[in-house]
Protein backbone atom coordinates (compact mmCIF):
# COMPACT_ATOMS: atom_id res chain seq x y z
CA UNK A 1 0.00 0.00 0.00
CA UNK A 2 2.99 2.47 0.88
CA UNK A 3 4.05 1.89 -2.69
CA UNK A 4 0.79 2.48 -4.04
CA UNK A 5 0.77 5.54 -1.70
CA UNK A 6 3.63 6.87 -3.13
CA UNK A 7 3.21 6.66 -6.85
CA UNK A 8 -0.07 8.55 -6.67
CA UNK A 9 1.45 11.49 -4.31
CA UNK A 10 4.71 11.53 -6.61
CA UNK A 11 2.06 11.37 -9.62
CA UNK A 12 3.61 8.56 -11.29
CA UNK A 13 0.31 7.34 -12.45
CA UNK A 14 1.10 4.12 -11.80
CA UNK A 15 -1.77 3.24 -8.50
CA UNK A 16 -2.89 0.37 -10.15
CA UNK A 17 -2.16 -2.82 -8.00
CA UNK A 18 -2.66 -5.46 -11.03
CA UNK A 19 -0.07 -3.61 -13.30
CA UNK A 20 3.64 -4.44 -11.92
CA UNK A 21 2.79 -3.71 -8.37
CA UNK A 22 5.47 -5.33 -6.48
CA UNK A 23 3.62 -7.98 -3.92
CA UNK A 24 6.75 -9.62 -2.29
CA UNK A 25 7.13 -11.77 0.48
CA UNK A 26 5.01 -10.03 3.38
CA UNK A 27 2.57 -9.93 0.74
CA UNK A 28 2.22 -13.74 -0.07
CA UNK A 29 2.40 -14.62 4.04
CA UNK A 30 -0.76 -12.59 4.27
CA UNK A 31 -2.42 -13.83 1.05
CA UNK A 32 -1.49 -17.54 2.23
CA UNK A 33 -2.36 -16.97 6.23
CA UNK A 34 -5.75 -15.65 4.70
CA UNK A 35 -6.31 -18.58 2.65
CA UNK A 36 -5.18 -20.81 5.62
CA UNK A 37 -7.56 -18.63 7.95
CA UNK A 38 -10.28 -18.90 5.47
CA UNK A 39 -9.78 -23.19 4.78
CA UNK A 40 -9.83 -23.46 8.59
CA UNK A 41 -13.45 -21.58 8.86
CA UNK A 42 -14.57 -23.94 6.43
CA UNK A 43 -13.77 -27.14 8.27
CA UNK A 44 -15.03 -25.25 11.32
CA UNK A 45 -18.42 -24.84 9.22
CA UNK A 46 -18.49 -28.21 7.62
CA UNK A 47 -17.27 -30.64 10.83
CA UNK A 48 -19.29 -28.17 12.88
CA UNK A 49 -21.97 -31.09 13.72
CA UNK A 50 -18.73 -33.59 14.80
CA UNK A 51 -17.35 -31.16 17.33
CA UNK A 52 -20.83 -30.90 18.73
CA UNK A 53 -20.58 -33.99 19.23
CA UNK A 54 -17.26 -34.74 20.73
CA UNK A 55 -18.26 -31.62 23.27
CA UNK A 56 -21.49 -33.20 24.17
CA UNK A 57 -19.99 -36.33 24.72
CA UNK A 58 -17.63 -34.59 27.18
CA UNK A 59 -20.75 -33.50 28.91
CA UNK A 60 -21.83 -37.15 29.31
CA UNK A 61 -18.70 -38.07 31.07
CA UNK A 62 -16.42 -39.00 28.03
CA UNK A 63 -13.40 -36.97 29.36
CA UNK A 64 -11.09 -38.42 26.61
CA UNK A 65 -12.14 -35.72 24.27
CA UNK A 66 -11.91 -32.62 26.27
CA UNK A 67 -8.83 -31.23 24.67
CA UNK A 68 -10.62 -31.11 21.00
CA UNK A 69 -12.37 -27.95 21.86
CA UNK A 70 -9.32 -25.92 23.26
CA UNK A 71 -6.96 -26.82 20.34
CA UNK A 72 -9.05 -26.10 17.76
CA UNK A 73 -9.56 -22.56 19.02
CA UNK A 74 -5.90 -22.23 20.16
CA UNK A 75 -5.02 -22.76 16.12
CA UNK A 76 -7.55 -20.83 14.96
CA UNK A 77 -6.58 -17.36 17.16
CA UNK A 78 -2.75 -18.27 16.01
CA UNK A 79 -3.57 -18.71 12.29
CA UNK A 80 -6.30 -15.62 12.54
CA UNK A 81 -4.16 -13.60 14.50
CA UNK A 82 -1.19 -14.13 12.50
CA UNK A 83 -3.06 -12.94 9.98
CA UNK A 84 -4.52 -9.86 10.99
CA UNK A 85 -1.69 -8.69 12.18
CA UNK A 86 -0.12 -9.35 8.39
CA UNK A 87 -3.11 -7.49 6.74
CA UNK A 88 -3.15 -4.37 9.22
CA UNK A 89 0.59 -4.10 8.35
CA UNK A 90 0.27 -4.56 4.65
CA UNK A 91 -1.86 -1.83 4.48
CA UNK A 92 -0.47 0.35 7.00
CA UNK A 93 -1.73 0.49 9.96
CA UNK A 94 0.19 -0.53 13.03
CA UNK A 95 -0.09 -0.17 16.98
CA UNK A 96 0.61 2.68 18.79
CA UNK A 97 3.91 2.61 21.06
Amino acid sequence: MQYLAEAYINGSGDHRPWNGYPIGRKGWLTIATGVISAGLYFLLYHYGADIRHLAEATNHGDKTYFLAPIAIAFIFSLVHGDFTGRFWDSIGLQAKD
